[in-house]
């Protein structure tokens, strides 16, 4: 490659080897072609030579043993490879550029400025730098655009305390695994900008330990590392400015211990600003070493000191101060960061300000508190428009608290499990303003607000207290001690609805002086307050009732006004249990009137037969008292007892409904007399089904109400008895009027088919009077059964007030035709006997012509056994006795009917028996759930409907076949008799 020759050193004359003395004597620079040199010597002027087209390693260099690299120039290494070089350096400034550096240890001493730029550190390497004094300006270290592999690296700066100096470590990449600590001392300015590592979850980490001077300046800016670790101790607090970092872990230590007048330093200012950390960890100490010229030093509060923590995101952020110096006010200002965890210890001799403001804190999975803060001392705390959120720890968390003030105003604490906001406080005062603390839980005391300590002064206005929960004092908690005080003012408080049997139900319990005013407590749904409040000790709970009591709503304070403070005995028809809301049994409908509960059985079909709440009885789209009336857009329906949408109304059917009575008129003037066991039958069972409370069918012809609809169902049954009679009264009039004029009745024979008009008409009118009545009794009694929820009402329709006009007039009337009717049918058969007339003997027939002799008297047995079902269908409300006693009057009605016999045709005999079977069976006390029963049900209903249709169908079909062949007779003896004439003409 070359020659050591003296003039050997040049790019034409390169040498053979770097051992050449006359080159290390001369000073050269040392251009080195790409190979290993082993030697005992450094030269201070080294760098790669090669051409631009010339491809190849770069040169290595292998120190054997301990160099010394001594110059009164500066040490310049470029493009090489330093490798196991341990030694000492004397020049004035090092640079060192595009160097790889290897398992080497150098010092030097009485440098001016060190540069180690672009250069790749392969494995361990230290370096060692005792700056000298000069004149020439600041000194300067630089580590910048470096790449440090995996490996552990040691630099140390000491500058002259009496020299400006700057520290500049920038651009640097740390890679995995790799540890970088950088030693300073006496440096005036610090900056570590744009360094970055493999991956911010990577184990590299960045040291710095550094003892400074008076008015140091650190700017960390722009960093992404995985670890960083700055411990600066110096006489005075320093500015920092923390900006626009992306670390995993961060921790900074910052520690004074000056023993000078601190009201003489200069204004400090820590900036942490925009940073992205994982976790954080902040140590501020400031210590004075002279304690005994404490008490001399006074405060100077317009020499402020201000730390600010702004618009950071850090998952976990422990952030500590300890001043023991007198003299300096300090202001932290932690103001709009996201954090999940934040823990704060603080103690100062002086009255420093912490402001905690804008701040937002979101849960991950872990267990701890959002804000602790811890070992308080000597501060004024402000706590503002910041919310804690779901945290399985407490919102937060003061713990003591000493010789302070705290303040926290609208905080939002939401959600967490172990307590809103806890404070221990030692002769501190606390005010907490325009909060909200809802659902929050403890497992001990104090679910929303829990207050410890001695000594201390709170003050809680404006807040809300909602929705929280704990074993012991839900919403507050005081245990301050007898010498505290507690104020309450303008509070809003709930209760939690998960109620347990692991709580006491004690919602606010103070052991202190205390003061309330405008305080409002709201307890849960079936609980009442109780309040007991002595000179220094308060205990309001919102306690359950025993079971077998219960109070409507809930316990509550208005304003200072108590209400909801007692239990009232459970009523008949509710269900009232410890630790449960209360509850309806089975068709029972219960209503509240002046806080109490009253409970009514339900009208048939109205309410639910399971056990329900009681503000939500009504099935069917009912709705109202007793449900007795319809939902919006429902109205009442014929033969059912649900609400039927108005929609599915057929109005057009009134028109139809209308002529009902004129045709029913016009069947009964056709009927025979002698055909009344059929109808009756049939009438009968179909009357007395609907009483029975089961009904599958259901229609509506317009919007009614409960009267209206009644009054309808009776408008046939009273318009065919009307046209009926108005009938007979109108042939008896004209009768009159022809016999006064004529001296003869003429109308009063004309016939139809045999018999009268008239005397068709009075006994189409008595009949009618007959077929219809229990229906007329049914409609009657129900529109006059009255019950009192609270005021009186009719027992079918809670909408309809019992004081009307009508009812007194339909009270009068019923008492007097339809109670007593079957007595009135026995009085009138005795009368109808003594009389001869064809139309009384036509009545008289219509009342026992279809009953044989010795049972002529059954219509009045028939009209008293409707009336009893009647009178139990209206009057019985219980469900549970309903069916039973229907079914013993069905039962009492069929043995008789079995034993007595008392129809003169086997046909109308074995008809009833069919029809009274099918209501036994129906009203047989069973349960009415399920497809199968419902099924046989309808069966039995239709089958004595169907039975009597045949018999209806056959008898007409015997009458018209009679007819037939007597017109069929009639003819053959015409021709017979023809016949005959002929033959004798002949």
């Amino acid at each position: 490659m070359g020659n050591d020759t003296s003039t050997c050193g040049t790019k034409d004359n390169p040498c053979e080897t770097i051992a050449g003395a006359k080159v290390i004597k001369n000073q050269k620079e040392v251009c080195l072609k790409s190979g290993i040199y082993e030697n005992s010597t450094i030269p201070h002027r080294m760098r790669w030579w090669k051409t631009e087209e010339e491809e190849g390693e770069r040169p290595t260099l292998k120190c054997l043993n301990s160099v010394s690299v001594t110059s009164a120039g500066d040490l310049m290494w470029s493009g090489i490879h330093i490798q196991n070089c341990s030694g000492s350096i004397s020049t004035v400034n090092i640079q060192i550029d595009s160097v790889l550096i290897s398992s080497s240890i150098l010092r030097s001493s009485r440098i001016f400025n060190t540069s180690i730029t672009n250069s790749t550190f392969l494995s361990s390497f230290s370096l060692s730098v005792q700056f000298g004094e000069h004149d020439q300006g600041q000194h300067l270290f630089t580590l910048d655009n470096n790449r440090f592999l995996s490996a552990t690296y040691d630099f140390m700066a000491i500058s002259p305390s009496s020299t400006k100096s700057q520290v500049q470590i920038s651009h640097n990449f740390l890679g995995p695994n790799t540890k970088m600590t950088t030693s300073l001392r006496s440096w005036t300015e610090l900056n570590i900008i744009n360094n970055t590592c493999g991956g911010i979850s990577s184990r590299s980490s960045l040291w710095i330990d550094t003892i400074q001077s008076d008015d140091s300046r650190f700017n960390v800016l722009h960093n992404r590392l995985g670890y960083l670790s700055l411990a600066i101790k110096l006489i005075v607090m320093p500015n920092l400015i923390f900006e626009e970092n992306f670390i995993s872990r961060a921790v900074v230590t910052i520690q004074t211990t000056g023993d000078s007048l601190y009201t003489s330093r200069p204004k400090s200012q820590l900036n942490i600003i925009r940073n992205r950390i994982g976790s954080a960890q902040w140590l501020l100490q400031e210590e004075h070493t002279d304690a005994s010229n404490s008490e001399e030093i006074g405060v100077n509060e317009e020499a402020l000191s201000h730390n600010i923590l702004n618009n950071n995101t850090i998952d976990s952020l422990e952030y500590s101060i300890q001043k023991t110096v007198i003299g300096l006010i300090t202001h932290y200002d932690i103001r709009g960061n996201r954090f999940e965890q934040v823990t704060l210890l603080a103690a100062s001799l002086n009255s420093d300000v912490l402001n905690l403001t804008e701040n937002t804190f979101t849960r991950t999975n872990e267990t701890f508190d959002a804000l602790s803060i811890s070992q308080i001392q000597g501060f004024t705390i402000a706590v503002a428009d910041s919310n804690f959120e779901n945290y399985d720890g407490a919102g937060i968390a003061f713990r003591d608290v000493i010789h302070s003030a705290i303040y926290v105003d609208r905080v939002n604490v939401s959600n967490c499990r172990n307590g809103g906001i806890r404070m221990n406080l030692y002769n501190s005062r606390a005010q907490i303003t325009s909060c909200t603390v809802h659902n929050n839980t403890s497992p001990s005391d104090g679910g929303g607000i829990a207050l410890f300590g001695d000594n201390a002064a709170v003050d809680i206005s404006q807040s809300n207290l909602t929705q929280n929960f704990a074993s012991h004092a839900s919403c507050l908690m005081g245990s301050l001690g007898r010498d505290s005080s507690v104020q309450l003012r303008d509070v809003y408080m709930t209760v939690a609805d998960n109620v347990t049997t692991t709580t006491d139900h004690s919602v606010v319990v103070l052991t202190s002086k205390y003061n309330t005013s405008q305080v409002n407590l709201q307890c849960t749904d079936g609980s009442f307050l109780d309040a007991r409040e002595q000179e220094k000790h308060l205990l309001w709970s919102c306690s359950l009732c025993e079971s077998g009591s219960y109070t409507l709503g809930r316990g509550m304070i208005v304003a200072d006004n108590k209400t909801g403070t007692q239990c009232n005995k459970c009523p008949q028809g509710a269900i009232c249990e410890v630790g449960k809301p209360v509850s309806s049994r089975g068709d029972f409908w219960c209503g509240a009137t002046d806080g109490e509960l009253r409970c009514h059985p339900c009208p048939n079909g109205y309410c639910r037969r399971d056990d329900h709440p009681w503000q939500q009885p009504c099935v069917g789209d009912r709705d109202g008292i007793l449900c007795g009336g319809c939902k919006d857009e429902t109205t009442l329906g014929f033969l059912t007892s649900f609400c039927l949408p108005t929609h599915k109304c057929k109005p057009q059917l009134l028109a139809v409904a209308s002529l009902m009575p004129f045709l029913y008129s016009a069947v009964l003037m056709a009927l025979p007399i002698g055909d009344g066991s059929i109808w009756k039958s049939t009438s009968y069972f179909i009357q007395t089904v609907p009483l029975l409370g089961r009904s599958f069918l259901g229609f509506c012809l317009g919007t009614f109400n409960y009267v209206q609809k009644e009054a309808f169902s009776l408008y046939l049954p009273f318009g065919t008895v009307l046209i009926l009679c108005l009938v007979s009264l109108g042939l008896c009039v004209i009768d009159a009027i022809v016999k006064r004029r004529k001296g003869d009745a003429r109308v009063m024979h004309i016939e139809w088919k045999k018999r009268s008009v008239i005397s068709r008409s009075t006994a189409a009118s008595v009949g009618a009077l007959l077929l219809v009545y229990s229906g007329v009794v049914s409609s009657c009694l129900k529109l006059l059964f009255c019950v009192q929820p609270g005021v009186w009402v009719m027992y079918n329709d809670g909408t309809e007030r019992c004081n009307q006009t009508w009812r007194t007039v339909l009270i009068a009337i019923s008492s007097v035709t339809l109670i007593l009717a079957p007595i009135l049918i026995l009085l009138l058969r005795r009368r109808l006997k003594r009389s001869e007339e064809t139309v009384h003997r036509d009545v008289l027939i219509v009342l026992e012509g279809c009953y044989r002799p010795g049972r002529k008297y059954w219509e009045s047995i028939y009209m008293g056994r409707r009336l009893m079902i009647a009178v139990a269908y209206v009057f019985i409300t219980n469900e549970a006795w309903t069916q039973p006693v229907m079914h013993l009057l069905m039962i009492t009605s069929l043995i008789a009917h079995l034993y007595l016999k008392p129809f003169v045709t086997k046909v109308g005999q074995n008809l009833e028996t069919i029809c009274l079977i099918s209501l036994t069976v129906i009203t047989l006390p069973i349960s009415h759930g399920g497809l199968f029963i419902d099924v046989v049900i309808q069966i039995l209903i239709a089958f004595p409907l169907i039975v009597s249709g045949s018999l209806m169908g056959k008898k007409l079909f015997v009458k018209l076949r009679g007819k037939w062949r007597k017109r069929c007779r009639k003819n053959e003896l015409a021709e017979e008799s023809e016949a005959l004439l002929i033959n004798i003409s002949l």
